[in-house]
């Protein structure tokens, strides 16, 4: 299995724990994208805002982006 596979399937597994199934800014059901640095998951209107605080501004598509073993790491 290589690295991308098994960052995709981790992902995955915690997306499906109990209260990642909404957007941990505003509530909306079934986000779509992840905050690297913080950990969360976001609806897409959030993560424009993530995108725009520079601090805080690593969010990648859940769907489409690749994702590094070490931004899928569960502390």
């Amino acid at each position: 299995m290589s690295s991308n596979e098994r960052s995709d399937r981790e992902l995955r597994e915690i997306l499906h724990k109990p209260g990642n199934d909404t957007c941990a800014d505003c509530g909306a059901p079934d986000p779509e994208w992840g905050s690297c640095s913080l950990g969360v998951f976001i609806c897409l209107d959030c993560s424009g805002v993530h995108r725009n605080i520079p601090d805080i501004g690593k969010v990648k598509s859940l769907s489409l982006s690749r994702w590094e073993d070490h931004e899928v790491e569960v502390s």
